[in-house]
């Protein structure tokens, strides 16, 4: 009988001896040792699309797909696959641990005898082990799995990634992330200490570099607070402070969980973030609850500390958490993708008993082709699941806990981007989440952010975390306070937090409503930046807003008043900037609709007309011409005036 054994343990010891680019050789000659004829390394791309080989001595072979290929059907099923037609080869898959690297092919004579099965998984192991220690000193294997140029944020977020994939007898972990050359303000982490799984799911404001460090810092944060022995509460707080300290006005939403594997008891803070499913005999059982929190960056706008929502899992029990990137993808036809579609979509594969981490990569692989492979922000799932080989009692102690169980019932969140609670009372058999002791640890205290600097007092915004129904436009001006910080709107019956928006952006919404407000007065009509806009239960806030009538003495304006909204479009909010408020607007019977585009720093404005129920082209023009309006007022200007520019030469004096 062949045995694997030895081979592996030659990889093992001649590894040290060449550098990453080797490693293809170095396997190749180990096959004889298997009584194979050639072993040929093939790497999953980042896309997890396609299968690309690490060259070696047997010649040139092609990149397989991995949706069409025996060789996919190992990768995705984790077995290995023989080819009828090629008897003399069979395709292994490259694990470590349960992350997928890719697959072995083995050439050998004996490829069709069963008995080289556990000789091709032993060296497959070697293999795999091997490539994660030696990867890392060169570049051979990022530069095989990149299919496309990978953006400077985009590495800063795959650098500071975990393996996507964990798992243990108990327990797996695993997650996907898109667009995976151009992702930057989602990322997760997670670690398994003694008993408890920690997991931490991030999605930050805005897009590209900014995003992307401030992903790191989260991140960051998260691990520190984490390895000082921090509580989850202290946690979010300590997150939170860093934020406020080093990226103020920005905010991350986030999903922090704690889950101890011997009692399958799950403790989880939601800060904003999308609400996480739980799963249970293959069905949704329900969205847990949340938030519990308000996004990470914007605790100073309230006086209660996060609170903590436990959940008892049973045994084979999974959680589904994502960011709002899925279910907000849409389709040529502005369809979103939706909660139920990612519902039926995972209730479907774990009916196919299809493995998590292909789970996971069929979903990605669904929501691209709902947007045609081109997200507009980016899509992140995370799946767990509780096995446990056995059950101790210990996991029935808190039902008998003296002075029984205190606190408050959890809302409910099954919504996208900042989201208060919906959905009303919570189902009989939600857990009760325990009110966290007041004070901070002193160790707490110690890892804690520099607090920023002192801000004058504000009004809470404690109501987001407890109101239990879908919000209306009225509801938030009785219920929430007036700020001068970000952007507070009501969209299909949730409240939705947009950041302080860039500086070119707000030299405009500067200049542009004081220009077109000297010109609207001459034809009896009103010129307002920012204003509470009620189109039936739901609030928006344009940028731009000409009404019929003084908006004077009022905190909010109907809809039916706006003459023409505008939309200076923000690099991290185009999709909404450029075809969602639009459609809203026209959908209102808005006669007229103004956009500002910065790209490049390139002012052009445009005006649309409301004709047939849809916006059609009116005038346009970019910096250095003249953009000319008729209408619903007469004005003129070069869009290059509306940005803050010094003339050459000038400065600040010496």
């Amino acid at each position: 009988m062949v045995d694997g054994g030895d081979a592996a343990r030659w990889l093992h010891l001649n590894a040290t001896r060449g550098g990453p680019d080797e490693l293809s050789l170095l396997v190749s000659r180990a096959a004889p040792a298997i009584g194979a004829t050639d072993i040929v390394i093939y790497l999953a791309d980042y896309t997890q699309s396609s299968l690309v080989p690490l060259a070696g001595a047997g010649g040139p072979r092609d990149e397989l797909t991995i949706e069409t290929t025996l060789a996919g059907r190992a990768f995705t099923g984790l077995q290995v696959q023989r080819a009828p037609d090629h008897p003399d080869r069979l395709w292994v898959p490259l694990l470590l641990g349960c992350e997928r690297l890719g697959v072995l092919e083995i050439v050998s004579p004996g490829a069709g005898d069963p008995a080289l099965d556990r000789p091709a998984w032993e060296v497959a192991v070697a293999v795999a082990q091997v490539l994660v220690n030696r990867r890392l000193y060169g570049d051979v294997v990022e530069r095989i799995r990149r299919r496309l140029p990978m953006q400077v944020a985009a590495e800063t977020v795959w650098g500071l990634l975990p393996p996507l994939t964990f798992a243990t007898d108990d327990l797996v972990i695993t997650a996907i992330l898109e667009p995976c050359y151009d992702v930057g303000g989602d990322i997760f982490d997670y670690a398994l200490n003694g008993d408890v799984l920690s997991v931490g799911l991030f999605d930050t404001c805005g897009h590209g570099i900014k995003a992307s460090a401030l992903a790191s810092l989260v991140v960051s944060a998260y691990r520190n607070a984490r390895r000082t022995g921090l509580d989850l509460v202290d946690t979010a707080i300590s997150i939170d402070r860093w934020v406020r300290s080093e990226h103020p006005g920005l905010f991350a939403t986030a999903l922090l969980a704690e889950l101890d594997r011997r009692t399958g008891v799950l403790r989880i803070i939601n800060a904003g973030h999308p609400g996480a499913m739980l799963l249970r005999d293959g069905k949704a059982v329900r969205a847990l609850p949340g938030p519990t929190a308000l996004p990470l960056g914007l605790g100073n706008l309230s006086t209660r500390r996060p609170r903590a929502h436990e959940e008892a899992l049973h045994p084979g029990d999974r959680i589904l958490a994502y960011t709002d990137g899925i279910t907000d993808a849409r389709g040529d036809d502005g369809e979103r993708f939706g909660l139920d579609r990612l519902v039926d979509f995972v209730e479907r594969a774990l009916n196919e008993r299809l493995p998590s981490p292909e789970t996971m990569r069929r979903l990605v692989r669904a929501v691209l082709a709902h947007q045609q492979d081109q997200l507009d922000d980016d899509a992140t799932a995370l799946f767990l699941e509780w096995q446990p080989s056995h059950l101790p009692l210990g996991h029935l102690e808190h039902l008998t806990a003296p002075g029984g169980i205190d606190g408050v019932q959890a809302g409910r969140s099954d919504g996208h981007r900042v989201r208060a609670g919906r959905g009303g009372a919570a189902p009989l058999g939600w857990a009760v989440a325990r009110l966290p002791a007041e004070g901070v640890s002193p160790m707490a205290q110690a890892a804690f952010a520099p607090e920023p600097a002192p801000q004058p007092a504000e009004p809470s915004f404690d109501v987001l975390r407890w109101h239990d129904e879908p919000w209306t436009a009225q509801l938030a001006l009785d219920l929430l306070p007036e700020t001068n910080g970000p952007k507070v709107e009501v969209l299909s019956g949730s409240v939705i937090v947009t950041p302080h928006a860039g500086i070119d952006h707000q030299s405009v919404e500067r200049e542009l409503p004081y220009l077109l407000h000297r010109a609207a007065r001459r034809a009896g009509l009103w010129v307002y930046p920012e204003i509470n806009l009620v189109c039936g239960k739901d609030m928006f806030i344009p940028d731009i807003a000409v009404l019929r009538s003084s908006g004077g003495g009022r905190s909010a304006v109907d809809i039916g008043e706006a003459v023409l909204l505008g939309e200076i479009v923000s690099p991290g909010n185009r999709r909404k900037d450029v075809i969602d408020r639009p459609r809203e607007y026209a959908a209102a019977g808005v006669p007229y609709f103004l956009r500002v585009d910065l790209r490049n720093r390139v002012p052009a404005l445009a005006l649309y007309e409301l004709i047939d129920a849809e916006y059609r082209p009116l005038s346009a023009a970019a910096a250095g011409t003249t953009f000319v309006m008729r209408q619903p007022f007469e004005f003129a200007i070069d869009p290059a005036d509306l940005l803050d520019e010094e003339a050459p030469g000038s400065g600040t004096p010496a």
